[in-house]
């Protein structure tokens, strides 16, 4: 049993009890993710063919919910198997597959995206690089890794997490830290960016975080991009 086992009938309301009161529901947050993966997507699938997706650490598949629209098959992976009840029973069209804490076993196939929504900051910084590795294998060729994190230099995030049930062993990873750690890996990093800079929606917005905002390193959260050669 995984510490995740004992919030993920309460997922929503535990994260959302460490929010800022003027904060928008968990919903938002995970729209974010989501509509940035599309874009890459988007890049990756110009002919619109199938694409192939791993969540890793896909939790209760919030972020799945919101890409089953575009043209992939999602599998997700995680060492909660209470939180993959939850995943199933939201994503039925989904495949989900529990896996140990400390590696990512043989899938039996390989992925054209591979992503990691706020995970990494629950792995002790030791089994990083493995993990990554254990990625690389799995990626296919000209795949790609997008992962998300909080960003430690953050006030706002530092806040947050440090109220936050789910965050008490977590450790938070500076961006540099997290790039070197990549490309050790084997992967080209392509991209790194920073993002919520406030919690608000809107077209308008977004794009200003995009084309104004993104290289400002003081985003609650940034995602970095990496490619397999």
């Amino acid at each position: 049993m995984t510490e995740f086992d004992q919030y993920s009938e309460n997922y929503k309301k535990t994260v959302e009890s460490a929010l800022p009161v003027f904060s928008p529901p968990l919903e938002f947050y995970a729209k974010q993710k989501a509509n940035l993966l599309k874009t890459e997507i988007d890049k990756s699938n110009p002919i619109g063919s199938v694409l192939e997706l791993l969540n890793f650490g896909c939790g209760t598949g919030q972020i799945d919910g919101y890409l089953n629209e575009k043209n992939v098959k999602i599998t997700g992976v995680d060492p909660s198997g209470s939180s993959l009840t939850y995943a199933r029973k939201s994503n039925p069209q989904n495949i989900y597959r529990e896996i140990p804490e400390d590696h990512l076993p043989e899938m039996g196939k390989k992925f054209d995206l591979i992503y990691a929504a706020c995970v990494f900051h629950h792995i002790p910084t030791n089994r990083h690089e493995a993990i990554l590795k254990d990625i690389h294998h799995h990626l296919k060729k000209g795949g790609k890794l997008i992962i998300f994190e909080h960003n430690p230099w953050n006030l706002i995030t530092r806040w947050i997490t440090s109220r936050c049930k789910l965050d008490q062993n977590a450790r938070l990873i500076d961006a540099n830290a997290l790039t070197e750690q990549i490309r050790n890996s084997g992967l080209q990093v392509s991209g790194r960016k920073y993002y919520l800079f406030l919690p608000l929606g809107g077209a308008f917005w977004m794009w200003a975080e995009k084309a104004l905002l993104s290289w400002l390193p003081l985003g609650c959260q940034y995602f970095i991009v990496a490619q397999k050669r």
